[in-house]
């Protein structure tokens, strides 16, 4: 941690001098790897839960070392002073190396510099997990109307960002809409099946409407499906 904030590069501490530039991401718990670990080193890893077991104060706005998070606009040095990290820029929750403040280490600087940036609070989101398929930032779009009870608050096809993670809803992300069906420019909460990437494989978007070349062509392409379906899983049932 002192290293990325002196010099904005992580490197191995290990005796010797290895020197290794070591990434920010933590990889996914793996399994076998655990498993294996226990088997082979339970003496070190009972040593280092001990040390877990004694953590470090906890960070302004509730964050945590290593964690994964998103700015919420641009980032600027002073007020008058050019943007520093671009808006949704994803990053990694270092420390707080400045009181009040929490110092990420961003994927990348706009001045093109390694350094960390040391960021308030409300500067910063957790990332979306990454079982959802979403990333704060990302353009996406409703792929039905969305309603609230009897009133429909979101047309179809209407374009927006994700924010964050909904904070009251585990499997609800937050999206701001261009605009909304009511007129209200609140926030909406969305489960992940209402929305998708606003831009789509070939050039296409949510709302646009298409058609295929001849229904002759289609009708076709299905009939051969079917029947190389039918004579691959001959016991399968068809309507």
């Amino acid at each position: 941690r002192t290293q990325a904030e002196t010099s904005g590069v992580a490197r191995c501490p290990a005796g010797g001098g290895c020197g290794e530039r070591l990434p920010f991401r933590l990889a996914c718990d793996m399994a076998m790897l655990k498993s294996f670990l226990e088997a082979v080193a339970s003496v070190e890893l009972e040593r280092r839960r001990e040390e877990l077991d004694e953590a470090p104060a906890a960070l302004p706005g509730g964050f945590a070392p290593w964690e994964e998070v998103a700015s919420t606009n641009e980032l600027r040095a002073g007020d008058d002073a050019a943007a520093v990290v671009a808006a949704f820029a994803p990053g990694v929750v270092v420390g707080s190396f400045v009181e009040g403040r929490v110092t990420v280490k961003f994927d990348e600087r706009l001045d093109g510099s390694a350094h960390c940036v040391n960021v308030l609070p409300h500067e910063i989101v957790p990332e979306v997990p990454r079982r959802m398929g979403f990333r704060v930032g990302q353009k996406v779009a409703a792929v039905m109307d969305l309603m609230s009870g009897d009133t429909k608050i979101v047309h179809f096809a209407t374009r927006g960002l994700v924010c964050k993670k909904a904070d009251t809803e585990e499997d609800r992300l937050t999206v701001q809409f261009e605009s909304r069906a009511d007129g209200l420019r609140t926030l909406v909460n969305v489960q992940v099946h209402e929305i998708a990437p606003s831009a789509l494989l070939g050039g296409l978007a949510v709302g646009d409407r298409v058609t295929t070349e001849t229904w002759f062509q289609a009708q076709a392409y299905w009939s051969e499906r079917a029947c190389a379906e039918w004579c691959l899983a001959p016991t399968a049932t068809h309507a």
